[in-house]
């Protein structure tokens, strides 16, 4: 059975609104109506919470990511592609990023770092953004060359798939800190500011995805399921 890039794009993209939704609904019994946990359901699908149904799909978005990355950087080394270790970081980096997403490591660094630079309030509350931002700089000077050398329609995906994530994990993260320094996270406005976060999140590495399978059909010629 052939993997189908848009199928499995529609099938990822369709439970990020059962996610977002069963989140919102449980914000809403937590800050409105005091059911903060009704049988679970309020931590086990809160976009912002740790070892959830939520955190558990982004991290198999970005794990998958970095499966792709893997076939693909394979695929160029044996052609001897000139950009082949770009794609052999970028794997790499991905697997790292499922693994901080899973156990949430980025978030040991904001308190010393926040003490560190005395940052008390502001965008750069969440002091991680400070190397994350130093970190996408490095990158976009790095790929510059390697995104020119992609496909059109792969380059436009990759452009898309980039803002879409960057924008929530830096641009809604920032705007989440300010308002958490002045008005702490236990409130709804902080749980909607996460919700935009988090979707930008999961929809701009869905749309990676989506991009990625196309480039291993352009490669390879798919990716093929054989059932016994």
């Amino acid at each position: 059975m052939a993997i189908r890039p848009a199928r499995v794009a529609k099938i990822l993209v369709s439970v990020v609104p059962v996610l977002l939704i069963a989140s919102i609904a449980g914000q809403i019994l937590n800050h409105f109506r005091g059911h903060d946990y009704v049988f679970g359901f309020v931590p086990l699908f809160y976009l912002d919470g740790e070892n959830n149904i939520p955190t558990y799909f982004s991290t198999m978005l970005l794990f998958v990511s970095a499966l792709l990355l893997a076939i693909i950087a394979w695929s160029k080394k044996k052609q001897d592609d000139a950009y082949a270790l770009h794609w052999v970081i970028l794997s790499a980096v991905f697997l790292l990023m499922s693994l901080d997403e899973g156990a949430s490591l980025h978030d040991v660094v904001i308190t010393p770092l926040r003490e560190l630079l005395n940052i008390t309030r502001g965008p750069l509350y969440f002091a991680w953004i400070i190397p994350g931002m130093a970190l996408i700089v490095a990158f976009a000077v790095f790929y510059y060359r390697f995104l020119f050398s992609l496909p059109r329609r792969t380059r436009l995906l990759f452009s898309i798939a980039a803002i879409l994530y960057v924008t929530g994990a830096l641009g809604t993260e920032m705007v989440g800190g300010h308002h958490a320094a002045l008005y702490g996270m236990e409130n709804f406005g902080y749980t909607m500011l996460v919700s935009v976060e988090e979707t930008l999140e999961m929809i701009g590495l869905i749309v990676f995805i989506y991009a990625l399978l196309e480039q291993v059909k352009r490669n390879l010629g798919g990716i093929r399921i054989r059932i016994a």
